[in-house]
């Protein structure tokens, strides 16, 4: 399938780049999106946006994570907060790493099929790894059906706020479906329940 892989253009976004396009081109038809950052994902997602509705298929997006902040500035009280089942042998970075490693076991194999099962409807629907009540895609990795990408097109716009690209779904009638969990909502402000089921992904 097509995928609109989001990157940020430095040394440590193209080196993210060339790993996650290992496997990715495997079984997708890859188009990098390259931007310099001080529009947030808004470039890349508009390419998903275009793509989807002028080919009429469904689009992958997913993006450089961890090109900008190699160690999350919050680690310490989200992705290995005390709650938090991480492995001892873990490393800060590796908090990045792991949603990498979700998405190339969520995005292909079995697991890419049951994705685009999800989305083979004429409903406006976005299939994702984790989501909750609030509609956002959280880590923001996705695939939009066409439906779903005229649906956005009405309400996207380029946001000063990052996290904007998490919940731009929160306001439209798209249904967002989580392949891994639908409960992961807002209210948990750890999100430890997320990040237990991240760190599963973990390899050393």
């Amino acid at each position: 399938m097509i995928c609109i892989l989001g990157c940020l253009n430095t040394e440590n976004g193209n080196k993210i780049k060339d790993e996650m396009c290992s496997w990715l081109n495997q079984e997708h038809n890859v188009f990098i999106s390259y931007h310099d950052g001080s529009k947030y994902e808004y470039p890349s997602i508009l390419k998903v946006i275009h793509c989807s509705i002028e080919l009429n298929e469904p689009v992958l997006y997913v993006h450089t994570k961890g090109a900008y902040n190699s160690v999350p500035l919050n680690y310490k009280t989200s992705m290995m907060a005390p709650d938090v089942n991480y492995p001892k042998e873990a490393k800060p970075e590796d908090c990045q790493k792991i949603v990498r490693n979700m998405w190339k076991h969520e995005f292909s194999g079995d697991r890419l099929k049951l994705y685009l099962d999800v989305v083979n409807t004429d409903k406006p629907v976005v299939a994702c790894p984790l989501t909750g009540k609030e509609k956002i895609t959280w880590q923001n990795g996705w695939i939009i059906n066409p439906s779903a990408a005229k649906e956005l097109l009405k309400t996207y716009h380029f946001d000063n706020s990052r996290y904007y690209y998490e919940q731009m779904f929160r306001n439209t009638n798209i249904n967002v479906i989580g392949l891994i969990s639908n409960n992961i909502n807002i209210n948990n402000n750890k999100h430890s329940d997320m990040w237990n089921i991240i760190w599963k992904f973990y390899d050393k």
